[in-house]
């Protein structure tokens, strides 16, 4: 399954470990020069940043919600979740 983040970025949201609404503070701008220093941050915000996404190996500044980005990745969910129940009344 994959998460859509906006401007042509699909993440598989098995990798997803959170995803948050952007409020920047010290600590937080810390993290992201972190992630910049290693080459893992991906900033597809064009400096309309509205949520963060942490993956396994990234950091993603996203510029749709955070709740957008949930109500995706759920979706995503049932709609998997709804072949798989598709397979099991076939295969009866």
């Amino acid at each position: 399954m994959y998460i859509h983040l906006g401007e042509d970025v699909v993440i598989q949201a098995s990798d997803v470990v959170a995803i948050l609404e952007w409020h920047p503070t010290d600590e937080l701008n810390d993290y992201i020069e972190h992630f910049k220093k290693e080459d893992k941050l991906i900033d597809i915000s064009d400096n309309d940043k509205k949520s963060l996404v942490i993956t396994t190996d990234k950091l993603y500044l996203s510029p749709l919600s955070s709740l957008t980005l949930k109500r995706r990745a759920l979706d995503e969910t049932a709609t998997y979740l709804s072949k798989i129940e598709v397979l099991d009344i076939e295969s009866e």
